[in-house]
C-alpha cells in the first residue's frame, strides 16, 4: 500500500490570510514584536497595473510578497500548522 499527499504550495501561499499567518507565528512561540513586524510587512501592499493607459490599483488582502525574505519562513510556519 502507498499513500500520496500533495500540497499546492503556490496556492497555499497566495490564499493564506494575514490572520492565519500571524496565528501560525504565535503558535510557534514568536513574540508580539515579531508578529507585529511581520503583519506590518504583509498588510498595506498595493498591486498596480497599467492597462490601455489606465492605472488600476488594488489593496492586497492575503498572501505573501513574491521574492520577499519573509516568505520562505512564513511558508515553513504555515506548512507545519497545516500538517498537524
Amino acid at each position: 500500500m502507498a499513500l500520496g499527499v500533495f500540497i499546492d504550495v503556490e496556492r497555499a501561499l497566495k490564499n493564506s490570510s494575514f490572520d492565519f499567518m500571524c496565528a501560525a507565528l504565535v503558535r510557534h512561540g514568536l513574540g508580539y514584536t515579531s508578529v507585529w513586524w511581520s503583519r506590518a510587512i504583509l498588510e498595506g501592499r498595493l498591486a498596480m497595473i497599467t492597462l490601455n493607459g489606465y492605472l488600476m490599483r488594488a489593496v492586497v488582502s492575503r498572501g505573501c510578497p513574491h521574492g520577499g525574505m519573509l516568505t520562505p519562513l512564513l511558508w515553513c510556519f504555515i506548512a507545519s500548522v497545516l500538517m498537524i
